[in-house]
């Protein structure tokens, strides 16, 4: 993939933990996609879903995913 060409970044609040997260966008062989990344701002915890064709695609996964992490370590239910 090219360097990111824009990054989208945002924070939200879940269950009373600060998840962050932001959305880049770039090339990816002839299509222009979105990688998403979020993190538990207090853990430090991050996960990153690629390859996505929406930027808000790619955030929604994202943050999924680290919900399903901090769930399955405890972190949150």
């Amino acid at each position: 993939m090219l360097p990111s060409l824009c990054v989208f970044y945002f924070q939200l609040n879940y269950q009373g933990r600060v998840i962050a997260y932001q959305a880049k966008g770039g090339m990816h062989g002839l299509q222009w996609v979105y990688d998403g990344t979020a993190w538990d701002v207090k853990s430090g915890i991050s996960v990153t879903d690629k390859h996505y064709k929406s930027k808000q695609g790619a955030i929604e996964h994202a943050v999924k995913k680290l919900i399903d992490v901090l769930n399955a370590k405890g972190f949150a239910s």
